[in-house]
């Protein structure tokens, strides 16, 4: 029997004693990337439906999900007895797609459409769908199950009942998990057990949950999206068509205003005019009262996004991606940890977090990484003040930590660090016209250095979807494509599409270049001859203007240290290179900035997973 496998047998076990022997218990487990989490998970899961008892398996986002699905159709689970929840607009809408005209324009079969239908009634996802029709990324929209806000609140409470009655293994994303926790009202529900992979992501998730963000880049693609379609009135047609003038034109004195090095109470007056605009008012009404009112959602919750921010301008702030300068208007409208904290002490039922990075600190104790379980919601209030923390900090002192050994060797792995300082990134402190050039210097820098360090089928991790895009055309300059199949998961493409076409160049024997930014870092298995080569662009570190360190939040002032978020994110993107005792891979890490002292850990991770080079 290999280490892994003895490994997992021995963890599956831990978890199973826990669950059957507790009733509240939280347990916590740090197990490297590559051990096999998933089906560690899996497992766990398949014990507890075979006592009855449901169970709900939590992950970081859509994608991981639907690979948990993927793989639990591949062990002896009865398909009745497993159930994706997610978002309802990740499902097909039956409607849509049996209708004469979707048929006719994507040359499809209605009797194939039902046949699919009926195989796939458990979790009939829109992913899925497009990919069994191979349908082109125009027709989502379209498949998609649109619902009014009233009609979304109803389903969700539908959704707890169901799982509440009904054993059964639930995969869900952890947006979703905190969503029912926060709006479920049945006991029952509470005291289910939840498995939680990539654990250290449920802060990001409630960052997300409480922040509302306005993008008009976002709006003119919602747009842009809907004028494809044929179904829409010409009438309509042409108001978009204004709307999409108006937001041109606020893209447009948006970069001016950052050229010219104006402040956030500037852009937001910017919004302010727009949102205040008549043609905008006339156009967002036209829309709320038509009777397709369900083919604008997306357009008129983002709208409604802008107003929620410009209700809340003294706390707003306002980021811009790096390369096109296009801005985005967020404000937090309550404190994602303290909010965090409170859904979930409501829960009841065993919880088993895991995840490949947990710690900041070597050492294994719980104290020693306090700043790990704060940030995840998972520690002590130190002032007792309502009930909702007295109920929290009840909950968390039936706590238990685990820590499980690395099993791969460092010789599995060879690793190169860039000294060349013009690969550091750009200083972000003035957002002026000489930055962003020197912006795009630095990628283009990186992406000659890439291609005088790849070797065989390679991953390249980036941080924004702007240079990714980036990285790709600077490659594709350098002919690069020539030799390599090259496939970005720029704005708009879908991240499994991406990887399954990725794996697919190298399955018919092409070599091949996958470039991602960071939901690249988690998640992601490509295994032996998939990855020989990994490449990290730039640490992870999110700039200032992406955080909420300065940003006051109500009466809190929120800290968040990003090294040690970046930290936690490195570690996970290293894992993607070492998957198996028979994987070797070739690391490259070009950002200089590793040699400095204040990221010292992050050298010190490498020196422990792999040998360096010269």
């Amino acid at each position: 029997m290999q280490k892994r496998e003895i490994l997992q047998k021995r963890i599956i076990e831990k978890f199973q004693k826990t669950i059957l022997s507790y009733k509240d218990k939280l347990l916590f487990a740090e197990i490297p990337t590559g051990t096999g989490k998933t089906k560690i998970l899996l497992d766990t899961a398949k014990i507890l439906l075979q006592k009855n008892r449901p169970v709900i398996i939590s992950t970081s986002n859509n994608f991981l999900a639907m690979e948990y699905l993927k793989e639990a159709q591949k062990f002896d689970i009865d398909k009745k007895n497993i159930s994706i929840v997610v978002g309802k607009d990740n499902y097909i809408s039956p409607k849509s797609v049996l209708s004469d005209e979707f048929a006719y324009e994507f040359g499809l079969s209605k009797k194939e459409i039902r046949y699919w239908l009926e195989e796939n009634k458990n979790y009939p996802l829109v992913q899925f769908f497009m990919e069994y029709f191979d349908l082109p990324k125009e027709a989502e929209d379209i498949v998609k199950t649109k619902l009014h806000e009233e009609e979304e609140s109803r389903g969700v409470k539908m959704v707890v009942t169901s799982m509440a009655n009904n054993p059964k293994i639930y995969i869900t994303n952890h947006h979703y998990l905190l969503a029912l926790l926060k709006y479920a009202d049945i006991d029952d529900f509470y005291k289910m057990d939840i498995l939680s992979d990539e654990v250290h992501a449920l802060n990001d998730t409630a960052r997300m949950l409480y922040k509302t963000s306005f993008s008009p880049f976002r709006m003119l693609y919602m747009i842009k999206a809907a004028i494809y379609q044929n179904s829409i009135p010409k009438s309509h047609i042409k108001k978009l068509k204004s709307l999409l003038e108006i937001l041109n034109w606020l893209l447009s004195e948006s970069k001016a205003y950052v050229l010219r090095g104006e402040g956030d109470k500037k852009q937001i007056d910017l919004l302010q005019k727009f949102v205040e605009s008549k043609v905008v008012a006339d156009v967002i009404d036209t829309l709320r009262k038509s009777r397709d009112r369900s083919k604008y959602k997306d357009i008129l919750d983002e709208f409604k996004e802008a107003r929620t921010v410009l209700s809340k301008r003294d706390m707003a702030f306002v980021s811009f991606s790096p390369v096109k300068l296009y801005p985005k208007y967020e404000v937090f409208s309550e404190n994602p940890v303290a909010i965090l904290r409170k859904i979930l002490s409501k829960h009841k039922g065993n919880f088993i977090g895991t995840s490949g990075t947990l710690r900041v600190d070597v050492n294994p104790s719980i104290s020693a990484n306090e700043w790990s379980f704060q940030r995840i919601g998972f520690y002590k209030y130190k002032n007792v003040e309502t009930e909702g923390q007295f109920l929290f900090n009840k909950r968390i002192t039936n706590m238990e930590f685990a820590v499980y050994p690395r099993i791969f060797s460092k010789k599995q792995a060879r690793y190169r660090i860039a000294e060349d300082e013009r690969l550091k990134p750009p200083s972000r402190k003035e957002r002026d016209e000489k930055y962003f050039k020197l912006y795009r210097k630095w990628v283009e820098n990186l992406a000659r250095f890439a291609s005088e360090n790849i070797y065989g089928n390679t991953l390249i991790l980036m941080s924004s979807y702007e240079n990714v895009e980036l990285m790709r055309d600077y490659l594709v300059d350098m002919n690069m494509d020539k030799e390599y199949e090259i496939f970005a998961n720029t704005y708009g493409t879908n991240m499994r599409t991406i990887v399954k076409s990725y794996k697919k160049a190298i399955d018919e024997g092409k070599k091949a270049i996958l470039i991602g930014g960071l939901n690249f870092y988690t998640g992601i298995d490509l295994h032996g001859d998939y990855l020989q080569t990994l490449f990290v662009g730039k640490l992870p570190i999110e700039p200032r203007s992406n955080y909420f360190t300065k940003q006051k939040i109500g009466e809190y002032s929120v800290q968040a240290d990003m090294r040690k978020n970046a930290l936690l994110m490195f570690r996970q993107g290293i894992g993607r290179a070492i998957r198996s005792e028979k994987d070797k891979a070739f690391i490259v890490v070009a950002d200089p900035r590793i040699n400095e002292r204040r990221y010292m850990a992050f050298r010190q991770f490498l020196d422990e997973c792999a040998m360096k080079v010269s």
